[in-house]
């Protein structure tokens, strides 16, 4: 957790972290209940609201342009070092870099830092502070292998390439938990949707148990069964006493949402051993494009079978509440990225399980709350597992950056 008493600087710096993690609390909250709007009024689609969400990613691919464009811009006879200086300071802490440096360079330089006794977190100086993770409407897991590797090919951050290739391997399953989101956001209570869908942990612990990328703690175990109880309390409380459309498979949906969120965890860590070996930016920036020429077949398929036939929004009001979807979107990613290098994991992780509660509220007030005090009650348990799980990653960080 940030020191209690930071400096003037560092103390501005981290209540204007807290001030743009409480604006991403409310625009991912306002996202939700403004998707819940779009599908129940006449417009259900759940995969085209996917599509253009997802979508909205390939922004991020545009600081790298006008990186490369300036780079070439200085010519090929300027050294590497002024090379480095193409990327703005804050940008490069944000992940917006291209891996430029050759990967025999790379490690080449890592092997003598290792070499020297600085240890596995000295061949990535500048990657402590940096996010690992743009999606935290889930809990942060700790991403470090079990057995830590001295190769230093195996610490090396991937290169362009590599990122590329990483992204058109998860570019189905992030779509797919986003789906099963939306989907969910079209059937049930959106404080129901919020809630299950938060509850990852307990398929992230399985996963990551069964591959050994998951480090098994007891507190993580109490807080995935106290997660288990929430789920279970708010899924017999929509399937009684449920106004929604369809609670139970609404529920179900936000469940296989945080399953293929937990599977995208699992499997990057498998993949990368760690999220701070790749400039996530980058990574969602390719996500967004994959997604724009690849996934478009898969509306056809969806009209085809009369899942969901092929309709643009019906009208100028339908129109804008996408556009705004997909503004939400990208802002609000962005914007937990600057909080998150502002506060702390920790912090953020904790901010951000402020939107089950906000959107019970919001449900209550709007007269969709479903399930009574059983509802608020589970939601109020895997709330409480979403601190807990933050909580404990930070500790274990924390001992081991000791």
């Amino acid at each position: 957790m940030a020191d209690a008493s930071p400096r003037p600087r560092a103390r501005h710096d981290y209540l204007v972290g807290l001030a743009l993690l409480l604006l991403v609390v409310l625009l991912w909250t306002g996202s939700n209940f403004l998707t819940n709007s779009l599908l129940t009024s006449g417009w259900d689609k759940p995969f085209a609201v996917t599509y253009a969400n997802t979508s909205s990613f390939a922004l991020y691919m545009v600081p790298f342009a006008c990186a490369l464009r300036r780079k070439a811009s200085r010519g090929r006879g300027r050294s590497r070092r002024s090379d480095a200086g193409v990327v703005p300071s804050w940008a490069t802490k944000l992940g917006f870099s291209l891996p430029l440096q050759r990967r025999d360079e790379r490690r080449d330089e890592e092997e003598r830092l290792i070499a020297g006794g600085r240890g596995l977190r000295a061949a990535s100086p500048d990657i402590s502070r940096r996010p690992s993770s743009i999606d935290g409407r889930r809990p942060l897991t700790a991403i470090t292998p079990l057995v830590a590797t001295p190769h230093a090919a195996q610490l090396a951050p991937l290169t362009v390439r590599e990122t590329a290739i990483l992204a058109a391997q998860f570019t189905l399953v992030w779509v797919l938990a986003n789906y099963c989101l939306n989907a969910s956001l079209a059937l049930t209570s959106v404080a129901s949707s919020t809630t299950l869908s938060s509850a990852s942990g307990f398929f992230t612990l399985a996963l990551g148990s069964l591959t050994g990328v998951e480090r098994f703690s007891p507190a993580k175990l109490v807080a995935v069964c106290v997660s288990f109880v929430g789920v279970a309390l708010v899924t017999h409380a929509d399937a009684v006493g449920a106004r929604a459309i369809n609670a139970p498979l609404g529920d179900a949906c936000a469940l296989a949402s945080a399953f293929f969120y937990a599977l995208y965890v699992t499997l990057l860590k498998l993949r990368i051993q760690s999220e701070d070996r790749v400039s996530m930016p980058l990574f969602f920036g390719f996500v967004g494009l994959f997604n724009i020429f690849t996934l478009w077949p898969v509306a056809l398929i969806l009209s085809a079978t009369g899942v969901e036939p092929l309709e643009l929004p019906p009208d100028s009001a339908t129109w804008a509440g996408v556009a705004v979807n997909m503004a939400i979107t990208f802002v609000s990613d962005f914007a937990y990225l600057l909080s998150m290098l502002k506060t702390a994991p920790l912090v953020a992780t904790v901010g951000l399980s402020l939107t089950i509660p906000l959107a019970v509220v919001i449900d209550v007030i709007r007269g969709t709350h479903s399930g009574g005090w059983r509802a608020d009650l589970g939601s109020a348990a895997v709330l409480l597992s979403f601190v807990a799980i933050g909580w404990d990653d930070s500790r274990v960080d924390d001992v081991q950056a000791q």
